[in-house]
C-alpha cells in the first residue's frame, strides 16, 4: 500500500522532536509539523491530516485538550490521534484514551513501532470508510 498520499500531522513544541519524526516519515508520507495544539487546530481546516501524532506536554494547551477538541468536531472525529509522550504512567495513558486518542506511545519510542502504529491506524480508518460506502 502506497502511503505517499497520506498526510501525517506531527504536533510537538520541541523542534528537535519535530525534525526527527519529519526525517523518518517524509519518505513515506506527506508530513506537516505544528509546534502547539492551537497551531494544530488552526491548520485542520486547510490542511486536514489522515492521522495526528501528538505530544502530551505542551504550553498553553496540552495534547489531551487538543485531542478532545478535535474529537468534538464531527468533521475531524475519524482522524486517529496517536499520543507520543514521556509520561509513562498508566494514569497518563488512560487519560489519553479518555481524550479520544487511538494509541499512546511512550518516549523514547522505537521509530519502527511508531511507523507500525501509523500504518495500522490508517488501515483501520480505510477499512471503516470502505464499510460505510458499502
Amino acid at each position: 500500500m502506497s502511503n505517499t498520499n497520506k498526510h501525517i500531522m506531527v504536533v510537538d513544541d520541541q523542534p528537535a522532536n519535530l525534525l526527527l519524526i519529519l526525517r523518518v516519515l517524509e519518505e513515506q508520507y506527506r508530513v506537516s509539523c505544528m509546534e502547539s495544539g492551537q497551531a494544530c487546530l488552526d491548520a485542520l481546516f486547510d490542511n486536514r491530516p489522515d492521522l495526528v501524532l501528538m505530544d502530551v506536554r505542551m504550553p498553553n494547551m496540552d495534547g489531551y485538550e487538543c485531542c478532545r477538541i478535535i474529537k468534538k468536531n464531527v468533521d475531524f472525529q475519524a482522524i486517529p490521534v496517536i499520543f507520543l509522550s514521556a509520561h509513562t504512567q498508566l494514569e497518563d495513558k488512560l487519560k489519553g484514551y479518555e481524550a479520544g486518542g487511538a494509541d499512546y506511545l511512550t518516549k523514547p519510542c522505537d521509530i519502527e513501532e511508531v511507523v507500525a502504529k501509523i500504518e495500522q491506524n490508517l488501515k483501520l480508518v480505510m477499512e471503516f470508510q470502505d464499510k460505510l460506502e458499502d
